[in-house]
């Protein structure tokens, strides 16, 4: 049947090309088409003559379709690779680096936080290591110490206070005894008053005492602020003349002042020629402290606090002017030295004076609070001594009511007291946690010191499984290298996910895949065992280097591949997919084309199928359309 495949093909190809409206002979078609026909007909003769046929008979047969299964070109997904994050993962790091002297796990064992997994040997530079853990751990106590005394000092008061509040108290419950019965009812008895007059004299004496000498004792505490105030300003001038000396290069001709202004031409050439900016930065502070000294007027603390930090600043930069100076012809090394001995005596006298003006301050502070807490206990006690006489005096007269009234008195005087109680409680807990929280600082810092420093055990902060180790007895390892890898490690990231895979999608394709969509992919070798993915994030900007967006999608919890592993993902890109199929199957009815397909190998009739013809070239044909690998496409058959 050769021969008439040829024929078919060729009349194919020649309709295909009369209706492209190319212009070719038509005689040669005429010709094909009365080869064809005849070749048809002598075809379907030979046909007839090999079947047995009765005159009186119509025989009946199945027709034999010819068909063919179209050759797909093109797909609808792309396969990339991905790679499997466990976040039930964690890498342990040394804390610091040395040489492995003994491990202690391995792959597979169960480690908890807090166990030891090796031992680094100690360090070349024992000394200085062993130096800075003590400098720290002494910090550390010293923090402590104070931590301690803080509580014991507050803890004090606070008893001191209850006392007092008990010794209220008991007033309190005295009055009542000595003015009620037991039984109830309202109790005067005659009293000598001598006592009660001879207490209340000694504490208004005590509180006139107290009265007349408060202000001396403020006037000598702000006389004392008064002198630190000098300090500070003798300092400064101090710290001026060392600026003039030291810009000079000790030559002293710089012209004094108030209006001079220091500009970086006058600073000495050979200093600070090592850094082009540090002569500028001295001139301006060196201006800004002539400022104060005979611009400014300094009244306030914060006048003296700002004006000794902008000394201390000048002083700094003036030791980096020195510092960043060369010998020369001008400025020999011994005049370099005794510059920067001269400035670092006017530090010593600016900190000097600037730490006793702080505890000149402190102390008046401290004083104030003293005086008039120790006027107002002697307020009180005058207060309430009057109202003992009082009440002694008047015990006979005063009606019930009375007494209940200054009962009444009493006990709120007690409950405000109470009160007085429980704020300085809590000014005292925040004293104490200040204090605290300075100890742990301090504490932290020393541990610090002594992982990095002297610790040579190397503990899991992790519980779970060695998945693998890195070091080897007698390796030098970093701080940078992992030295064991954990698995089945809880973590935040793997309640929500315990293991996802990684994959880059091309920056064409970023529409085809959101956030909640189902990924499919297989492990390389396990190609006929597929399974699915949910993607729960995708980087917002791609990737410049390869193009890519970042797609991360969550495994199921069942399913535990290793970590980093590599995967085959799946991705449906939407692009339609192409088959090629002989040319003679297309056919063509109203400017459509269609073929004919037959559902299954047992059907007989055909099914017309309309396709789009991308490419034709007379002997193959490139569709798309409802068509499939695995259809069959009639070769033979041109509609009933």
């Amino acid at each position: 049947m050769n021969w008439k495949r040829k024929l078919q093909t060729l009349f194919a190809h020649g309709v295909y090309r009369l209706k492209r409206h190319e212009k070719r002979d038509i005689a040669t078609l005429i010709v094909i088409g009365v080869l064809l026909a005849g070749g048809v007909v002598f075809a379907k003769g030979m046909f007839l003559s090999s079947r047995q046929v009765s005159s009186d008979v119509t025989t009946q047969y199945k027709r034999s379709y010819k068909t063919v299964q179209p050759k797909k070109l093109s797909d609808d997904k792309i396969l990339l690779i991905g790679s499997v994050l466990s976040n039930e993962s964690a890498s342990i790091f040394p804390r610091r680096s040395g040489i492995v002297g003994d491990i202690l796990v391995d792959i597979g064992d169960q480690v908890q936080k807090g166990q030891v997994l090796a031992y680094l040997l100690p360090e070349g530079v024992e000394n200085q290591s062993n130096l800075e853990i003590l400098t720290q751990k002494s910090a550390s106590q010293k923090a402590f110490d104070d931590y301690q005394n803080t509580q014991m000092v507050e803890d004090a008061n606070i008893a001191k206070m209850q006392q007092k509040l008990a010794e209220m108290k008991r007033s309190l419950q005295s009055l009542r005894d000595d003015n009620y019965r037991s039984g109830g009812g309202l109790r005067l008895e005659n009293e000598s008053l001598s006592l009660a007059y001879k207490q209340l004299a000694v504490a208004e004496k005590q509180l006139e005492t107290a009265l007349q000498t408060r202000q001396p004792r403020l006037t000598d505490g702000n006389n004392k602020i008064s002198q630190a105030r000098d300090s500070v300003q003798v300092a400064l001038q101090h710290t001026y003349q060392t600026a003039i000396e030291v810009v000079t290069g000790g030559q002293g001709r710089f012209e004094e002042g108030g209006t001079r202004i220091l500009y970086e031409a006058d600073i000495n050439s050979s200093l600070g020629v090592l850094d082009a900016n540090i002569r500028n930065e001295v001139a301006n502070q060196f201006n800004a402290v002539r400022s104060i000294l005979y611009a400014s007027k300094l009244s306030s603390d914060d006048d003296y606090y700002s004006a000794a930090q902008k000394a201390g600043d000048l002083l700094d930069a003036l030791q980096r002017l020195v510092n960043a100076s060369v010998v020369s012809t001008r400025l020999s090394s011994a005049q370099i030295n005794d510059l920067s001995n001269k400035i670092h005596l006017s530090q010593d006298k600016l900190f000097t004076a600037h730490e006793k003006l702080q505890k000149a301050i402190d102390a008046y502070r401290v004083l104030v609070v003293e005086i008039d807490q120790n006027i107002a206990v002697l307020e009180e006690k005058v207060l309430g001594q009057k109202s003992n006489v009082e009440l002694m005096e008047s015990q006979w007269e005063k009606s019930g009511s009375e007494i209940a009234s200054k009962i009444a008195v009493m006990n709120e005087s007690v409950k405000q007291y109470e009160k007085e109680i429980e704020y300085a409680k809590a000014q005292a807990k925040r004293n104490v946690d200040a204090q605290k929280n300075q100890y742990a600082i301090s504490n932290a810092q020393y541990l610090k010191t002594a992982a990095q420093k002297g610790h040579t055990a190397m503990i899991s902060p992790f519980d779970g499984v060695i998945s693998r180790r890195n070091i080897e007895v007698g390796q030098l390892t970093m701080m940078s290298d992992a030295a064991f890898e954990l698995v089945d490690v809880q973590t935040t990231l793997s309640q929500k996910a315990k293991n996802e895979i990684q994959f880059g999608l091309p920056e064409e394709l970023q529409s085809v895949l959101s956030v909640g969509d189902f990924v499919d992919f297989y492990l390389p070798g396990d190609e006929t065992v597929w399974h699915t993915a949910e993607v729960t994030r995708m980087s917002p900007q791609v990737d410049p280097e390869l193009h890519t967006f970042t797609v991360q999608a969550k495994l199921p919890d069942d399913l535990r591949l290793s970590n980093h592993s590599s995967v085959q993902v799946k991705v449906i890109t939407g692009k339609q997919e192409a088959y090629e199929v002989d040319s003679s199957a297309i056919k063509k009815e109203d400017e459509k084309f269609y073929i004919w397909v037959l559902e299954n190998p047992e059907a007989e009739k055909p099914v017309k199928v309309y396709v789009d013809v991308i490419e034709e070239d007379g002997e193959f044909a490139q569709i798309t359309g409802s068509v499939e690998e695995g259809s069959l496409v009639i070769l033979n058959y041109y509609g009933s």
